[in-house]
């Protein structure tokens, strides 16, 4: 487990450090903005790959055969308006909505970019195969059915009543999946991962891995075969029924559950593990 991690989280680590160089100091101080919409059909794409670099990105489900892009731009210059772009570029598989902002300069092979920043908030057919990320922002994905993946470097993840295999990654933020299902599994850095499914569909396994951070599960243990679960720093708590443990120490334990299909591993250096019931919905 310590390798694994340690190699993950220097990946990921170098990642944010090459962020904070692409990035100028104070980039949230703007003078303008301006707001856009955009409305770009689908003709039987079935993928929608968004990119975001600085900024608040959302995607929604709905039921419409097209996709709505709506946000705002703000920048340091009024000429920058201009420049920011959300480019739309549309193949006979997906659709690409990615925001493109002018770099000034080159540093080794880092590139520095403008000063802006683009909230952007996009509703999609919610049967589409959702590739979501950003750099510097939060990250919300909700109300959808068909899977997808969704990830930044700077900021939080975040799911909401989505359905089908989801694939989560941060470097500096936290994930988290709330009233869902289907199959997920997340990876972050700093930060902590919290997934509370309402039920697991067409699933074996599930993973779920952080640095510096607690992890909390939230699963129906009719579904669990065997948790894997291991910490460096921290407890480790299983508030469901177990049949019997594999092995069982302070940093690990192996627990079998029952007769269901789904194994789930949990691994953290700094933080505790906590796999429980689900929730009543409201509390």
């Amino acid at each position: 487990m310590k390798r694994g991690l340690s190699v993950f989280a220097a990946g990921t680590m170098f990642l944010a450090l090459a962020v904070g160089f692409a990035w100028p100091a104070g980039a949230g101080n703007f003078s303008y903005h301006k707001d856009f919409t955009r409305t770009v059909p689908v003709s039987g794409q079935r993928e929608v790959r968004v990119e975001n670099v600085n900024g608040r990105l959302e995607i929604s489900g709905w039921d419409r055969k097209e996709i709505e892009i709506k946000g705002t731009k703000f920048t340091r210059d009024a000429e920058d308006l201009e420049r920011v772009d959300v480019e739309v570029t549309t193949a006979s598989d997906h659709i690409g909505i990615k925001v493109r902002v002018p770099k000034v300069r080159r540093w080794f092979f880092f590139k520095i970019h403008k000063a802006a920043r683009v909230d952007l908030s996009v509703r999609v057919p919610r049967a589409m195969f959702v590739k979501a990320a950003s750099v510097n922002g939060k990250v919300l994905l909700t109300g959808l059915s068909a899977g997808g993946q969704g990830s930044s470097v700077n900021g939080s993840v975040r799911a909401e009543e989505v359905a089908g295999r989801w694939k989560m990654n941060n470097v500096n933020g936290g994930i988290a999946v709330e009233q869902s299902q289907g199959c997920v599994s997340a990876k972050t850095v700093n930060g902590g991962i919290q997934v509370r499914l309402k039920a697991v569909k067409d699933c074996s396994e599930m993973d779920f891995e952080t640095v510096n951070g607690t992890i909390e599960l939230e699963v129906d243990p009719a579904v669990l075969d065997t948790v894997k679960a291991g910490t460096v720093n921290g407890s480790i708590r299983f508030d469901i029924p177990i049949r019997r443990f594999e092995s069982e120490s302070r940093r690990k334990k192996v627990a079998v559950v029952g007769k269901g299909p789904l194994v789930v591993h949990l691994a953290t250096i700094n933080g505790s593990i906590r796999v429980s019931k689900p929730s009543p919905i409201g509390r």
